[in-house]
């Protein structure tokens, strides 16, 4: 009989153990889709090109903010029209390289 009281014993730590992991994942689920939806912890953080990089095709930001022309380097199909404008010396010192030849190993014309 105490052998079968050890193994209900182990049976129910297993239990909570299953139920306690359980609740763990669906708590981060939902925590998951609460941060997600824009809900208050997450609307800091969907924003995230409000610091002056380009948001938009026609929007090329500030061209002379190094951060933002290496943002817009690293988006060719996108910001290739607006690399043409930028400064050569802010380019060259937002991404290292020069300018002129970085346009022309990615075909920006």
């Amino acid at each position: 009989m105490n052998a079968k009281k050890e193994s209900m014993g182990t049976e129910n730590v297993i239990l909570y153990v299953a139920i306690a992991a359980a609740v763990l994942v669906l708590g981060w689920v939902f925590w998951s889709s609460y941060v997600i939806s824009g809900s208050a912890p997450a609307a800091a953080n969907t924003n995230t090109y409000s610091s002056g990089f380009a948001t938009g095709s026609d929007n090329c930001g500030d061209l002379n903010d190094p951060s933002n022309v290496q943002h817009l380097s690293h988006h060719l199909g996108t910001f290739g029209e607006c690399i043409k404008k930028v400064d050569p010396a802010v380019f060259k010192q937002a991404t290292g390289k020069d300018k002129d030849a970085y346009m022309s190993q990615n075909g920006i014309k």
